[in-house]
């Protein structure tokens, strides 16, 4: 007989606890990956005081078994690990989450069609088409009812929709009539430039947009976080506005990119 599993496991309750220290106004700080392919990146990421660290498989070649790894690494350490799948490749959600992720990020979410394919896949019937796994690394591999696997693994799933184009602002009210959305996350490198607005997230414009987008879904009490921002500056003021304060601070790549150029700054320098 499996003992009774009364103690909610950290995977099934670090997403909850990111949104609530976002809605409460505690700033956290997040890590994207796009080049690291080992858990230690994430063990790095957890010794430096990061809450989330995020897994992009839209623009990098990165498997469902490194992305579910890295993810569920994340939890287990006590960050959130979510991954963000390509445009419409909604079929790698399930994997995704059996394997241990923590959430799934849909990018491009124009309307609400779109919006409630995101959430149909993150959930279980009658709230969705989730198949069905009976042991779930979410739940600690403990063996429960149908029904209350469901329940929890529903729980557990943060589904964080993104906003990156102005029919995705247009139709913000649509879309926050779909049931199931934890998270609204705007994309201002992709919405800056499809306003006509590249690498200038701060524009009067964008920064409209973002507004608009942050009194909607307060409305729903549901909270937006902006990523792309480019400095801490415009970060600020977004937050200024009612965006959450969830700090992006870069990609691994870009990180890798710029202490490379440190190095070697640095030993040219001495070295003169």
């Amino acid at each position: 007989m499996t003992k009774a599993f009364n103690d909610r496991h950290p995977f099934e309750v670090g997403g909850r606890r990111i949104l609530d220290r976002l809605k409460s106004g505690e700033r956290c700080v997040a890590l994207g990956l796009r080049n690291a392919r080992t858990p230690e990146i994430v063990r790095l990421a957890a010794s430096s005081g990061y809450d989330l660290v995020w897994i992009d498989m839209e623009h990098a070649p990165i498997s469902i078994e490194t992305a579910a790894s890295l993810a569920s690494m994340a939890a287990s350490l006590g960050l959130g690990g979510w991954v963000r799948v390509p445009e419409g490749m909604n079929g790698l959600v399930g994997p995704l989450l059996d394997g241990g992720a923590g959430g799934i990020i849909f990018p491009h979410i124009h309307n609400a069609e779109t919006a409630h394919a995101a959430v149909s896949a993150c959930r279980f019937p009658p709230h969705g088409s989730r198949s069905q796994n009976a042991l779930l690394p979410q739940l600690a591999y403990t063996r429960l009812s149908p029904s209350d696997t469901m329940r929890r693994a529903d729980h557990a799933a943060i589904v964080q929709l993104l906003i990156e184009t102005p029919e995705g602002i247009d139709r913000i009210d649509e879309i926050m009539s779909v049931q199931g959305i934890d998270l609204i996350a705007l994309g201002l490198n992709d919405l800056s430039t499809s306003m006509g607005y590249p690498g200038e997230p701060g524009h009067a414009e964008v920064v409209g947009a973002c507004r608009r987008v942050t009194e909607v879904c307060g409305k729903h009490g549901i909270s937006v976080i902006a990523g792309g921002a480019g400095s801490p500056d415009v970060f600020a003021k977004l937050v200024d506005l009612g965006i959450a304060p969830l700090a992006f601070v870069g990609m691994d790549t870009d990180m890798l990119c710029d202490i490379l150029a440190q190095r070697k700054n640095k030993w040219l320098e001495d070295g003169s």
